[in-house]
């Protein structure tokens, strides 16, 4: 496998490259501590050739969410087209992301939601080795992961701002085990059920099902 390896910190993108190459796969390391220079080095890569898999930090030491930016570069500028799959490196452990409805934690959440990135393509920086195993899985065709292909529409990002700001306010508590939709920041549809919750949001709104926000409340 092609991978490429997005990092701020040289010495653990090092690390990575390593282990990658140690099970036989042809990994490249691009490293900048700011996520602008980052995005320049690894638009300049994808120009020239096509990895079948972007290994990406997203906690960048000068951004907390510098990886957030690089990847919405990325795909604005067309580059999505010249990689497979995106795993993601982070700080915080999955569960924590997956339920998270504060903090960073919160918007790596929504990073991973919204960029449709799936929770198994998303690693903790002291689980290098699950995330090289889920390369070799990949590489052998034992598993398939949903590639991600669309950049972060500003008003998806607006409904979450939206729902974070709620959360904080205590204001979504009477959705409590339930998921709510959410369009122009205002929840259109609520209920236990994923799919009939969406499809009512759609109906209610107009709106495509990409568009509309989904959330599960468990505060």
């Amino acid at each position: 496998m092609r991978v490429l390896i997005l990092e701020d910190n040289q010495s653990k993108g090092e690390q990575l490259r390593e282990a990658l190459e140690r099970a036989k796969h042809h990994a490249t390391l691009a490293f900048d501590d700011y996520w602008e220079g980052l995005r320049d080095k690894a638009v300049a890569l994808l120009e020239k050739d096509f990895f079948d898999v972007v290994v990406l930090d997203i906690h960048f030491s000068t951004d907390a969410l510098g990886g957030f930016h690089v990847h919405n570069e990325l795909v604005r500028r067309d580059a999505r087209w010249h990689w497979g799959h995106t795993l993601l490196f982070t700080r915080y452990a999955i569960p924590k992301i997956e339920k998270a409805t504060s903090g960073e934690a919160f918007w790596v959440r929504l990073f991973a939601e919204t960029a449709c990135i799936p929770f198994d393509c998303v690693f903790s920086k002291d689980a290098q080795d699950d995330l090289v195993k889920k390369i070799e899985q990949l590489a052998n065709g034992s598993i398939k992961a949903s590639p991600d292909v669309a950049p972060v529409d500003p008003d998806v990002i607006k409904d979450w701002q939206w729902i974070y700001r709620e959360l904080q306010e205590n204001n979504l508590a009477r959705y409590k085990g339930q998921y709510i939709a959410v369009v122009n920041c205002r929840v259109v549809a609520s209920g236990g059920n994923l799919d009939e919750v969406r499809t009512q949001a759609c109906k209610a709104s107009s709106a495509e099902k990409e568009r509309v926000v989904m959330f599960w409340i468990d505060l």
